[in-house]
């Protein structure tokens, strides 16, 4: 039988079970040597991510904005120490009474946001803090003076960082994160629970992605590669799984395009439905754009097409290029060229054999290097390390 876990970790978040965060939620469940207490903003989808009894404490400030006048008035509390995200002294008292009865020994704070909130906690209960960086949190948000300043204070006191992409690691040593404690562990995903599909779905080529549907992930120039294909004479479907500020917009471009009949929008689905999707697809595209300072950290659902064997078209953002073996296990188009994403989605389109052999690959990729198992054991090699 496996030993009791002998180390407490307190992974910490804005919100746990939000659709496109569902590696936050394996995260969580897939630690074998940490007892996990999850301290949280929101809880949310519990039905679809439940926690299977792990503890959690709802402590609504960890993702709450403040009103305005009590932004300015926390900032100017703050000027002292210029750590202009810490926890309020009123929600540090109530998250040090979880410790009495659940004490750390190490905390992992999701995003550099949460990091910085919790440094403070930290600090009061004298245990590390690992901040695990994803995405927005070491691109656009850069770009927010006040998050720049606390991340360039404070950033050294972490005891590690975590980022999921290789364009990351010198993003975090710039900050003030020394080289040492730093790893690169991407997101991964369950391999095991993905399994590979020989046979490919009967009838048209079918294109699928999944995300959250905004302007940085570049579905209209997925949806414009469709256009060329059909002005071209191929015949080829499209399902848009995910929600977003887009969509709106994405119908519209649909319809101008008189793609209504090529394009199917889907809205969020839970996991179960997401890998319904890939089992009815041929080729996963994720069109993503460095916009506003914000670049691709890890694209979950590359790698969870790739475990279940099929080729997937990308743009060269952010992580997207250490998940993509361009001409091996899928193909690398560069960013917003709707014309490049047309060309490789048409060579597909005509060669199944093509398409085996990328899914193929894909899928041994997946299990060599985005093993969601293998990943939280490196993380939880780091917890440990920090925590001796």
């Amino acid at each position: 039988m496996p030993s009791e876990p002998q180390r407490r970790a307190w992974v910490i978040a804005p919100q746990v079970g939000v659709d496109s965060q569902v590696w936050l939620w394996r995260q969580i469940l897939g630690l074998r040597r940490h007892r996990p207490t999850v301290i949280t903003g929101e809880w949310r989808n519990r039905d679809t991510f439940p926690l299977s009894g792990i503890p959690y404490h709802e402590v609504p400030a960890i993702r709450r904005s403040e009103v305005v006048w009590r932004r300015w008035l926390g900032r100017a509390r703050r000027v002292a120490h210029q750590n202009f995200l810490a926890i309020g002294e009123v929600d540090l008292r109530k998250i040090l009474t979880i410790a009495e009865a659940e004490p750390p020994d190490v905390i992992l704070a999701q995003f550099g946001h949460t990091a910085l909130r919790m440094l403070p906690v930290a600090e009061s209960l004298g245990v590390p803090l690992i901040a695990h960086f994803h995405g927005l949190d070491l691109s656009s948000s850069l770009r927010n003076r006040w998050y720049r300043w606390s991340l360039r204070r404070h950033a050294g006191r972490f005891a590690g960082a975590v980022v999921v992409g290789s364009h990351q690691v010198d993003r975090v040593i710039d900050v003030g994160v020394r080289p040492d404690r730093v790893r690169l562990i991407p997101c991964g995903v369950p391999t095991t629970e993905l399994p590979y599909r020989q046979h490919e779905p009967e009838g048209p080529i079918r294109f699928l992605t999944v995300g959250r549907l905004e302007a940085w992930k570049g579905i209209h120039v997925a949806i414009e590669a469709l256009r060329i294909l059909r002005s071209e004479g191929v015949v080829a479907f499209m399902d848009i799984v995910g929600d977003g500020s887009q969509l709106e917009v994405l119908r519209a471009q649909s319809d101008a395009a008189g793609l209504s009949d090529r394009i199917t929008f889907w809205g969020s689905r839970t996991p179960d439905q997401v890998r319904s999707h890939l089992r009815a697809s041929h080729v996963l595209l994720q069109p993503s754009l460095t916009l506003n300072g914000w670049d691709e950290g890890f694209g979950i659902s590359v790698t969870e097409a790739a475990a279940t064997g099929l080729p997937v078209v990308v743009s060269r953002s952010g992580g997207l290029v250490d998940q993509v073996d361009d001409g091996v296990t899928g193909f690398l188009c560069p960013e917003g060229d709707a014309r490049a994403f047309a060309d490789r989605m048409n060579r597909l389109c005509d060669d199944a054999s093509l398409r085996q052999r990328l899914g193929l690959a894909a899928r041994r990729q997946a299990e060599q290097k985005f093993d969601t198992a293998r990943l939280i054991a490196q993380l939880e090699d780091f917890l440990d390390t920090t925590a001796e």
